[in-house]
């Protein structure tokens, strides 16, 4: 017969032992034969733990709506030794932020942000085991502030006529597309026919007279 002891007891020839805290994890296993004779061995296994901690390709965590960051999310040992192979990496929040891959073997990703505001990213980091993908490491969470971008509005003719058409366009630097944000306008003043077009970063209107007339643009998330 067999008698396991220390960090799992068991009575078979293996003891199955599910890793589940780090650290080193002593084991004792006693044979007694049918006259009742006795030896016993004695092993350790040492489990080790992983840390993955996530960096921006560039200086800044702040990004205008509509455009990018890249991520590389670095994973070290607790023996100072090289990751085990066959990691996969899971970019969080998804499907929040639109991550470039999502999930993979690789460890870089590029989000893009559609959500003015303040967003947490992380990564999990994950080892498979047969068709099972399980979690070894968490990175901690980096802010992003997500932001408009600069406006600018152009009119032409810049002194118009009464009545002259005036062509009021809208651009955002950096361009953030239809896909992230969309306009509203405003005017104050004696205007004749004012409004936009299929256009929404183009405003028209024709001056009734000489006196000044307002417009102003309104940039909105789609997205909140």
């Amino acid at each position: 017969t067999f008698v396991w002891t220390g960090a799992g007891s068991g009575a078979a020839a293996t003891l199955p032992f599910p890793v589940t805290k780090p650290g080193r994890h002593d084991f004792v296993v006693t044979v007694v034969d049918a006259r009742g004779a006795k030896a016993s061995a004695a092993a350790s296994v040492e489990a080790k733990t992983l840390a993955v901690a996530i960096t921006l390709a560039r200086g800044s965590s702040r990004v205008p709506i509509g455009q990018t960051l890249s991520f590389t999310a670095q994973v070290s040992s607790s023996d100072g030794g090289a990751p085990p192979p066959g990691l996969v990496y899971r970019w969080q929040p998804h499907p929040e932020v639109g991550f470039a891959p999502f999930e993979g073997a690789g460890n870089t990703s590029t989000a893009r942000f559609a959500k003015i505001g303040t967003v947490k990213v992380w990564v999990n980091v994950l080892q498979k085991d047969g068709a099972v993908l399980s979690t070894v490491a968490e990175s901690e969470q980096l802010e992003i502030e997500v932001v408009l971008p600069a406006l600018t509005l152009r009119a032409m003719p810049e002194q118009p006529y009464p009545g002259q058409e005036v062509r009021v366009t809208a651009s955002e630097t950096p361009v953030a597309g239809d896909a992230f944000i969309t306009y509203w306008w405003e005017y104050a003043g004696n205007a004749i026919n004012p409004g936009g077009g299929a256009n929404p970063r183009v405003y028209t209107f024709r001056p009734k007279d000489t006196t000044p007339v307002k417009v102003t643009a309104h940039a909105k998330a789609i997205d909140g």
